[in-house]
């Protein structure tokens, strides 16, 4: 009955979807130029509406002090902040902040309630949010939020709301695009206005149009009513952008791009239009006489076909049709992983052939601190990272600020071995004076687990450690009660699997808990849970969990496998980029769980 209500609360978000709308934060304005933005083509891509779609979706319920920041973290800004505020520049403390949930925003792209604020694609759930400083615990349960079914429904709902943006924005117009006679696009092609505009990971009509109002909103600039007698586009110009020119005809930054532009076969089809309804229109022939009067003061200035205002970016001059004519682009993501034979490696390869509109270079690494170490510096753009480790990025690097978008991947078990002569059930059990834990080779993913744990709390620092492959460990752990041994990694591992075969052979090897309740409600800087509970059910590890009659259940905490994006890269790339590598995340995940469900 869960799986039903989770599979028909995700087909109600793929239909909100269609309908979502397209609220975007306004650019800075730049008071010294009367007005004019100092926003240029990056910017403009990232100024769009993070507010819905497949990357609310992936992103939104991690805080990493980005995009989709949670309201109670120190770095996120106002919403209000964003409008007309010059401190708020790129790369410093972002203007853009997650929206609020469960607000009643139309369209709001955000993810089944069933799942409490979790993105999970492997066994184990979230769990489900308590009272503060509440633990609980989340059974095992199969299944992923999105299977494949769903993410090509969201593939192809978000390209139907493109084009049905497309067509309420030229539907505005009383001529339709391509009515005005001008020349065809491939004149048009060699443009160096038209160069200067990219189209990455794929052109999304309604993102485009929700920037550039943004833009407009900024400048203080309202499209007049009597704009919309037009065509939407004329060449490679969209129309309002002439009519912005119009608005702020006695500034010479913005009345020289008739000027540089007057032999342009779409700016020459635009202002017959334009002509022929100022015959009726007494407004709008004094600002075309006015525009004239500018252009003739600016006789014998040499032509610059290359010319526009300052401030005003490329994308906001040339027409949506236009833009998307142009050849997507394949953005480059630089994506640290793991060792080559691991799940960190095996996750890139997936989605490296999922998200075919980006250019994804995988950087085989040790793991998450090396991981850590090179996307907090700069050197990637993308890596996964444990969350346990990512906590302890303050101290590992000191004065370091990463900025990013998380999503989590699927949960790491801490699975604690024991002799069944030892006496220990849980590790609140180790007594330090007697046992020691083996916590794989030094700087191993489970050695970051237990360092962590000691940062946590001061009686892990008492336990001894030794550091051993795991085979050897888990040899040494069946011949020595006074040694126990801690690996962290998902359910039926190779490592796991060859434990369960030495419990069924010789009976003395068992699976303790790690249930120390205190860990649970530990979070890191940006208010996100370093560690949860899980049960291990009984029929996952049958020797190891075997009790007196039957099998039973362990309680025992998981870090997340965090997907780990700088934010930065998103900004710099555009929504339409962070779409398609979220949609490829979504479909990695599904086979991704069938992986660590041993399918």
């Amino acid at each position: 009955m869960k799986y039903l209500q989770t599979r028909v609360l995700a087909s109600l978000v793929a239909l909100l979807f269609i309908v979502a709308a397209t609220a975007s934060f306004a650019p800075v304005v730049d008071a010294q130029r009367g007005g004019g933005s100092r926003m240029g083509s990056s910017s403009f891509r990232s100024s769009s509406s993070w507010s819905s779609g497949p990357s609310k979706s992936v992103w939104g319920s991690r805080s990493g002090g980005g995009i989709y920041t949670k309201p109670s973290s120190p770095s996120s800004v106002k919403p209000s902040d964003a409008y007309g505020n010059p401190s708020l520049q790129p790369g410093t403390s972002s203007p853009y902040s997650k929206p609020s949930l469960g607000t009643g925003t139309p369209g709001a792209y955000s993810k089944p309630s069933a799942e409490a604020g979790k993105q999970s694609s492997d066994s184990y759930t979230k769990p489900k949010g308590g009272t503060p400083g509440s633990v609980t615990t989340s059974g095992f349960k199969g299944g992923s939020q999105f299977d494949r079914k769903m993410v090509q429904q969201v593939k192809q709902e978000k390209a139907k709301a493109s084009l049905d943006s497309y067509r309420a924005e030229t539907g505005k117009f009383q001529k339709p695009a391509g009515s005005t006679g001008s020349t065809p696009w491939e004149s048009y092609k060699s443009s160096p206005i038209y160069q200067k505009v990219h189209n990455y990971g794929g052109f999304d009509y309604g993102a485009h149009y929700g920037r550039r109002d943004s833009f407009y909103s900024g400048m203080g600039f309202r499209p007049p009513g009597f704009a919309y007698g037009m065509a939407p586009s004329y060449g490679i110009w969209d129309t309002l952008f002439w009519f912005m020119i119009l608005d702020r005809v006695t500034d010479r930054n913005h009345s020289s791009m008739a000027y540089h532009h007057a032999n342009d076969p779409g700016y020459q089809a635009w202002r017959r239009d334009a002509d022929n309804l100022a015959k009726d229109n007494s407004e709008l022939k004094g600002k075309l006489d006015a525009l004239d009067k500018q252009v003739v003061a600016m006789k014998g200035t040499p032509v610059d076909p290359n010319y526009l205002p300052k401030g005003v970016p490329a994308e906001v001059a040339v027409a949506a049709n236009a833009i998307a004519d142009k050849p997507a682009q394949r953005p480059i993501i630089r994506f640290a992983t793991g060792p080559m034979d691991g799940n960190y490696q095996y996750f890139g390869e997936l989605l490296k052939k999922k998200a075919d509109k980006l250019d994804i270079e995988l950087r085989p690494t040790a793991g998450s601190m090396e991981n850590l170490r090179m996307i907090s510096a700069g050197a990637i753009d993308m890596a996964i990272v444990q969350s346990d480790v990512l906590a302890m990025l303050g101290s590992k690097f000191p004065g370091r600020k990463l900025i990013s978008e998380q999503s989590t991947l699927y949960e790491e078990v801490v699975q604690l071995i024991v002799n069944t002569n030892s006496g220990i059930k849980s590790i609140e059990d180790i007594d330090p004076r007697k046992t020691a834990i083996y916590i794989g080779p030094e700087g191993s993913g489970t050695s970051m687990t237990w360092e962590g744990l000691r940062q946590q709390r001061e009686r892990y620092k008492k336990i001894p450690v030794k550091f051993a492959g795991y085979d050897a460990s888990e040899k040494e752990v069946e011949r020595n009660p006074k040694v126990a041994m801690l690996f962290v990694g998902g359910l039926h591992s190779d490592i796991l699997k060859k434990a369960e075969q030495a419990a069924e052979r010789a009976g003395k090897l068992k699976l303790a808990a790690v249930d120390d309740g205190s860990l649970v409600r530990k979070k890191d800087e940006n208010g996100n849970n370093i560690y949860q509970f899980v049960n291990i059910p009984s029929n996952a590890y049958p020797a190891l969990q075997k009790g007196w009659i039957w099998g039973h259940d362990v309680k025992t905490l998981a870090v997340q496998a965090v997907l780990v994006l700088r934010t930065d890269w998103a900004k710099k790339y555009g929504q339409e980029a962070l779409d398609a590598l979220s949609l490829g995340v979504m479909d990695a995940k599904v086979d991704m769980r069938k992986r660590l469900e041993g399918r």
